[in-house]
C-alpha cells in the first residue's frame, strides 16, 4: 500500500481493479488493484472492504458499502459517461486512461512476476 494519496493511482471505471488476462484454465482472472483498496478478514465478507484514499470501510456505520465487491466507491475516475460505448473517439480515450493509469502503477507493483504481467499486458494492448 502506498501512504500518499494521488488520484492518478485510482483506475479509470466504476471497479477498483482492471483486469489484465484471464480467464485461464481454473476460469481465474488477473487483475490490477487500486493500492488504496483493502479487506479487513476479521469482518464479515459482506462488510470486509475498505479504502485507504477514503479511510472509510463497509463496515462503518457512515462507511461504504459495495468496496467488498471492488465496486468503486470514491467517485474518482468513474468514466460515467456511458455514451462513450457507442463513440469510437470516446472508447479510444478510455482505453488510453486505463493505459495511463497501468504506466502510473508500474513504479508501485512491489511483486516483481506481477510488475512483468502488467508490463507484458501493456505492452500487448499498445499493438492493437
Amino acid at each position: 500500500m502506498i501512504t500518499e494519496k494521488n488520484e492518478k493511482f485510482i483506475p479509470p471505471g466504476l471497479y477498483c481493479y482492471h483486469l489484465i488476462s484471464g480467464p485461464d484454465e481454473k476460469m481465474c482472472f488477473k487483475t490490477l488493484v487500486c493500492p488504496y483498496w483493502g479487506k479487513r478478514l476479521d469482518k464479515p465478507e459482506q462488510e470486509s472492504g475498505y479504502c485507504h484514499f477514503l479511510g472509510k470501510g463497509d463496515w462503518e456505520k457512515d462507511g461504504t458499502f459495495l468496496l467488498w465487491d471492488q465496486c468503486k466507491e470514491c467517485g474518482i475516475n468513474t468514466c460515467d459517461d456511458y455514451g462513450w460505448k457507442e463513440n469510437s473517439s470516446e472508447i479510444i480515450r478510455h482505453n488510453e486512461q486505463i493505459l495511463e493509469w497501468a504506466e502510473n502503477m508500474i513504479p508501485i507493483i512491489s511483486d516483481e512476476k506481477h510488475k512483468q504481467e502488467v508490463l507484458s499486458w501493456i505492452e500487448k494492448r499498445l499493438e492493437q
